[in-house]
């Protein structure tokens, strides 16, 4: 498995800190964690991202629509339109927003599998949260590192169950509680996404 992570604002920071954590437990399985002190630059992303190896890749990165593209820590396309051959045949999760709508192509043209947003990933910046949304993250990551190595549907069953059970907790809570449940933990599970291979594993 390979990770890339950035921190160059805030909600990059947030993204960094789960996959700081996803990289620790990844084991022996971590290939290579490319984040802001490697860095994970466009170039270094591209470099690490060999065509002539399928493993797994996880982004925790900003994704954008205006060019389409995965952000690297300069803040350049990491991937674009005209490197989504480098993510051919592999399993992708991008905790990013609009991932799937950004790599639909690698899933279409180069046999890619894309677990992602469908759209915005909203982050809850308030410490309080932020445990809550880390566990949602990994839930899907953690499934497919699991000894029983889930498959890419399974991953995104864990990860929206994860999502909704958060939601539960927090609808009864307080008025910011409630709103957090709605606004960010639910949208995110109404907007997670699976195309590809759902019985592809890592």
């Amino acid at each position: 498995m390979i990770i890339i992570s950035t921190d160059y604002d805030s909600d990059a920071q947030i993204l960094e800190e789960v996959a700081t954590e996803l990289a620790q437990a990844a084991g022996t399985q971590l290939t290579a964690h490319l984040d802001s002190t490697t860095p994970s630059d466009a170039a270094n992303v591209q470099h690490a991202l060999n065509p002539h190896d399928k493993k797994a890749v996880c982004f925790f990165v900003h994704g954008q629509m205006s060019p389409p593209a995965l952000v690297a820590q300069d803040q350049q396309p990491g991937v674009d339109s005209s490197k989504l051959h480098l993510l051919a045949n592999r399993l992708v999760c991008a905790f990013s927003c609009y991932s799937v709508n950004i790599l639909d192509d690698a899933v279409r043209h180069h046999g890619a599998t894309v677990l992602g947003y469908n759209g915005k990933l909203m982050i809850p910046r308030r410490k309080r949260y932020r445990s809550l949304f880390r566990d949602c993250l990994l839930a899907g990551p953690q499934a497919l590192l699991s000894p029983q190595s889930s498959t890419a549907a399974t991953a995104q069953l864990e990860t929206g169950n994860k999502y909704r059970r958060v939601v539960q907790q927090l609808l009864g809570g307080n008025i910011a509680d409630q709103a957090i449940a709605v606004l960010a933990f639910d949208w995110n599970a109404n907007h997670l996404d699976l195309h590809g291979n759902q019985s592809c594993t890592l």
